[in-house]
């Protein structure tokens, strides 16, 4: 059994960050394809990703219940990390003794040409196991994520499920 992460990306409704408060519109389109190599299809606009407020939910992470998380076959005591640019914006609560977490937690986070980071961590008393990372790097990662919609990202300790939502 793999480790599974799930994110969901939210965009919030305030739009491009323009400094002034407004929004600002593309051209229409009605799908990711007939906008520009930076932008997205949102509600049947073209938008940057660049500048935008997004909300990122971490809904789920499955945790492989045959590695040995805190030593003596305890369960791990999952939470996971959001980050840009190195900086942490937020975390999820800890789950003590638990393979399989729903948190439904999460925090606004503005895409710019920078990385974004989600590590998911086992919480132990002397040091945090490390026991999934991800990171999308500048813009064009960005961009992918959310023209996609749903990712797999996967190594030998976990596979991560991403979802992007443009309207909720």
């Amino acid at each position: 059994m793999r480790t599974t992460l799930t994110l969901v990306f939210l965009l919030s409704g305030c739009g491009l960050l323009d400094g002034a408060g407004g929004d600002a519109s593309g051209p229409e389109c009605s799908t990711s394809d007939d906008c520009g190599s930076v932008e997205f299809c949102d509600a049947g606009s073209c938008e940057q990703i660049d500048g935008r407020r997004f909300f990122v939910q971490i809904d789920k992470a499955d945790l492989n219940d045959s590695y040995d998380w805190d030593g003596f076959g305890d369960p791990p005591d999952p939470f996971v990390v959001i980050g840009v640019d190195g900086d942490v914006v937020c975390s999820t609560s800890t789950v003590e003794d638990d393979y399989s977490v729903r948190w439904e937690e999460g925090c606004d986070v503005v895409f710019g040409s920078g990385e974004l980071e989600i590590e998911l961590y086992d919480e132990d008393l002397s040091s945090n196991d490390l026991g999934l990372t991800f990171a999308a790097s500048g813009l064009d990662d960005l961009v992918q994520l959310v023209r996609d919609e749903s990712s797999t990202l996967s190594n030998d300790y976990a596979s991560v499920d991403i979802s992007v939502f443009s309207d909720f």
